[in-house]
């Protein structure tokens, strides 16, 4: 038995998956009152392959004055963080500020492109974050301003919704696309 959060099991074979530390034990087969001797399995991460970003809270946006903390390390072939591995993160020249500990505030709307690089290494990657507190503007040309319809059961609605920053996925009126 083993700690699958840890390593997968399959038969005899157990493989590492996360870094961690479980105990492992077996049964031998055919074997009248057999004993079990446990023994500790750590898995460690492997050779670094990637670069990684950490980002609390990680969501599709943010608003003007939100906090996010930010940190970007090598991982290895399982997203494992190495240790002795941690990013250098470069941040955009204007919009941000770092308020401490990896923790940073966002100053302006628009798309802020934080870069990290693994020292002693080739690694380097970007995240982008979008911040965008203002409302998409909407326009309505048809129909015109205060008509009135009597008796008919369907108006159509003409007009655009733009959104400089985030753009527009889709516009309901009265919950129908």
């Amino acid at each position: 038995m083993a700690n699958t959060s840890v390593v997968t099991v399959a038969g005899a074979n157990l493989t590492g998956k996360a870094i961690g530390t479980t105990q492992v034990s077996c049964d031998a087969l055919g074997i009248a009152n057999e004993i079990q001797i446990p023994a500790t399995l750590t898995v460690t991460a492997g050779a670094v392959v990637d670069l990684a970003f950490a980002v609390d809270p990680d969501q599709p946006s943010y608003a003007l004055g939100d906090l996010v903390t930010i940190m970007a390390s090598g991982v290895d072939a399982l997203g494992n963080p190495v240790p002795g591995m941690e990013a250098i993160i470069t941040t955009p020249t204007s919009g941000v500020t770092l308020i401490g500990n990896n923790v940073y505030r966002f100053d302006t709307e628009g798309a802020h492109i934080f870069t990290a690089q693994v020292p002693g290494t080739t690694l380097k990657g970007t995240r982008s974050f979008i911040v965008d507190g203002s409302a998409p503007t909407i326009v309505i040309t048809a129909p015109d301003r205060g008509t009135t319809k009597s008796g008919v059961a369907k108006v159509t609605v003409k007009g655009s919704a733009t959104d400089a920053i985030s753009g527009i996925q889709k516009v309901d009126v009265n919950k129908a696309a």
